[in-house]
């Protein structure tokens, strides 16, 4: 073992270490993040290396003040990092130049540990007295500071699963009761470089090629959902990757999105689930 404490700046040697992260993509690459929260130090302090820790540098840049509990780079798309800290969880798709919110639905809360998923494009954190939440965070799967200038960037589709609606026949209340269920309904992301004139088209193909389902997409700059059956779609900020779906008149099979604007065509493949217990 190597000491490497005189590399990093002195009002961080004192610190607790909180994580060491190697890079999935690079022997050479590391991270290292350090929390003051024990001596009421609230500046977040997470670190870089590409030379296998000969050198240091700080890529806290402009995260909020708050300690940071764990680092990961997403271990399919090297431009993107995620972060914990004692106040929320946030993303980086420029390796650390900038910092933002990630996801909206989750409450101010200690994100204690994430991971990304392995097969699926979900992002799990463990926080500190509000349980385990998931995201679907299917956006960061291509997205980088190269292809965001793109005029319009069709982003991975989300699959979708049909649920059984009623589990028991037998009262009322157990026949009409539903609740949300995440990850659930097909879902179809892009981000416009800029604001536009120009209509932004979303339509389902069978495996025909026929067209099922089509709707207009939002023609604002920045990111936005469409999901299956809901006209018009949604903004959300950039950085801001939804985890929920509504319920929509998707259908189980095999099936493909295709996303047109301009001259700019995307047809992208997904699946629809079957989860329903029928035997249709």
């Amino acid at each position: 073992w190597i000491d490497l404490s005189d590399r990093f700046p002195k009002a961080v040697r004192r610190l607790w270490v909180s994580r060491v992260e190697a890079s999935p993509h690079s022997a050479k690459t590391a991270f290292v993040s350090f929390t003051g929260y024990r001596e009421d130090i609230r500046d977040p302090h997470v670190f870089r290396t590409d030379d296998a820790g000969e050198s240091w540098m700080s890529i806290s840049n402009d995260l909020p003040t708050a300690p940071v509990n764990v680092i990961k780079q997403h271990p399919r798309n090297s431009n993107v990092l995620l972060v914990g800290t004692e106040s929320h969880a946030y993303v980086s798709i420029d390796d650390g130049a900038h910092w933002n919110v990630l996801g909206h639905g989750l409450p101010q809360v200690a994100v204690h540990d994430l991971v990304v998923h392995p097969t699926h494009a979900h992002v799990i954190i463990g926080t500190h007295g509000r349980g385990i939440w998931a995201l679907d965070a299917s956006a960061l799967e291509k997205i980088s500071p190269a292809t965001i200038q793109q005029s319009i960037l069709a982003l991975p589709p989300s699959n979708g699963v049909v649920l059984r609606g009623a589990y028991d026949r037998g009262y009322i209340g157990a026949r009409q009761w539903r609740a949300p269920n995440p990850f659930t309904t097909a879902t179809f992301r892009y981000v416009l470089s800029q604001d536009s004139d120009e209509d932004v088209k979303i339509e389902v193909l069978d495996a025909t090629g026929k067209v099922i389902w089509n709707s207009d997409g939002p023609s604002e700059a920045g990111y936005h959902e469409v999901t299956w059956g809901t006209p018009g779609g949604r903004r959300g900020r950039f950085g801001g990757f939804s985890g929920f779906g509504r319920r929509s008149g998707q259908r189980a099979g095999s099936f493909a999105v295709r996303i047109s604007h301009g001259s700019s065509t995307s047809t992208q493949a997904f699946t629809v689930h079957d989860r329903s217990g029928s035997s249709a």
